[in-house]
């Protein structure tokens, strides 16, 4: 069962002069730890909780402490500000998933990912935790199914993404 993520202040407008330093808020009522944050431009992604920015002059500052209780800080700071820069910003917040399941080794598995309404286009890639491409070898994993949606959360926006599978070798000792 997921949680409820509530926002307490989100992005509003901002004029700031080329070169300057603009942070924009997002404010949730969980703390940096419970949640994954996507900044967008004009429906482009430009930073990412969970993964690394391609343009290091956009940052998410997370509050400093994520056990502190204090409600979740994940402002985007862009620093020094362009033209290019110019745009509709919003922050996409989601619960962070946490958890991670073992499968039997032979059994079925269907993973599930989809991605609609995304500007560019959406590629998706399935990847293992090692960063290879599931594709390289098709006999590990099949084509996946694509079925259901996202869940929707506070300033909900599909987006492309990807799912990290690990791979787990089995072994003798596995067996005993």
């Amino acid at each position: 069962t997921l949680a409820e993520v509530q926002v307490i202040r989100g992005p509003s407008d901002v004029s700031a002069r080329e070169n300057a330093s603009v942070s924009l808020a997002c404010r949730t009522a969980l703390p940096s730890s419970a949640v994954k944050v996507v900044w967008n431009r004009d429906g482009v992604i430009v930073a990412s909780s969970s993964l690394r920015s391609l343009d290091p002059r956009y940052k998410i500052t997370a509050s400093p402490a994520a056990d502190s209780g204090e409600p979740g800080v994940h402002d985007l700071l862009i620093s020094p500000l362009q033209m290019q820069d110019q745009g509709e910003y919003y922050c996409q917040v989601s619960e962070s998933d946490s958890s991670r399941r073992s499968w039997p080794i032979g059994d079925p598995l269907t993973l599930a990912c989809s991605a609609s309404g995304s500007n560019p286009a959406a590629a998706l890639v399935w990847l293992f935790g090692d960063g290879e491409s599931a594709a390289a070898d098709e006999n590990r994993i099949r084509t996946p199914t694509v079925e259901g949606e996202a869940g929707r959360s506070a300033f909900y926006r599909p987006f492309s993404g990807s799912i990290r599978l690990e791979k787990r070798v089995e072994s003798a000792v596995d067996k005993l």
